[in-house]
């Protein structure tokens, strides 16, 4: 391992190959491992290297700026999209993993690199997550509404696992359909803060590894979150609850 992480550290072009491979490498393991697979090792190894392809342009940031991390974001985020249509599966997946990661582990490893703080740099990533998660409300509203296909496709195999055999699987009313949607925005909520902050320690472990061993638990044991973030979280579950509430009253 420290010998790939000190080859992508060499310059933006072998941090751009080393990302853009992790993310390609995730694709093959996904698209690859099909739905007959007897085993989920390749779905699970797919959730160490997506992750993986992030911490190294977080680790970028870490070691040379800010600047440069978005440089090798921008360029892995061309390699993967070139790879991803020359493959035939669009920009779409590419782009939102880039936003939704990507940058974020970005900007916090900047806040990281400037204060040796693990605790404001997760208290970014939980910010930066809220403040997208008011936009999502404001640009297509409710949650219950954002999530309702998936909900839709998901019930089926969802009812299938609970129902004993020999009964009908219950179906979803409308009632059923908002709560399971809801339950399915904040959980895709949760994914993401975790993901980012499992990106960014993999990024400052991957650091301490290459300048500064046995730095990364020094710094991980220090770890507090600023008092805060509890404060934030409390009003941010309000005022998204107010919003929620204000986009269905203005949609109905």
């Amino acid at each position: 391992m420290r010998t790939l992480l000190q080859y992508a550290m060499r310059g933006r072009w072998h941090a751009i190959l080393v990302a853009t491979g992790f993310f390609a490498l995730t694709g093959l393991l996904v698209f690859g491992a099909g739905p007959g697979t007897a085993s989920d090792l390749p779905l699970l190894l797919a959730g160490v290297t997506v992750y993986a392809s992030g911490a190294i342009i977080a680790l970028a940031g870490l070691r040379f700026g800010f600047q440069e991390g978005a440089i090798v974001a921008a360029g892995a985020l061309v390699a993967a999209s070139l790879l991803s249509v020359t493959a035939g599966l669009g920009v779409h997946q590419v782009i939102a993993f880039a936003v939704l990661n990507w940058l974020p582990a970005l900007i916090a490893s900047h806040v990281l690199r400037s204060s040796s703080d693990q605790g404001q740099a997760f208290a970014i990533i939980a910010a930066l997550a809220t403040l997208g998660w008011f936009g999502m409300i404001i640009v297509l509203g409710q949650p219950t509404v954002v999530f309702e296909p998936l909900a839709k496709a998901i019930w089926p195999a969802v009812a299938a696992s609970v129902t004993p055999p020999g009964e009908a699987p219950p179906e979803l009313g409308e009632e059923g359909l908002a709560a399971l949607g809801k339950a399915l925005g904040w959980t895709m909520l949760a994914s993401q803060v975790f993901g980012v902050a499992l990106t960014l320690l993999l990024a400052r472990w991957w650091h301490a590894l290459l300048d500064n061993p046995g730095g990364f638990g020094k710094e991980f044991r220090a770890l507090r979150l600023p008092r805060w973030v509890a404060l934030g979280v409390g009003v941010s579950v309000v005022i998204g609850s107010l919003m929620t509430g204000l986009v269905g009253a203005l949609a109905g």
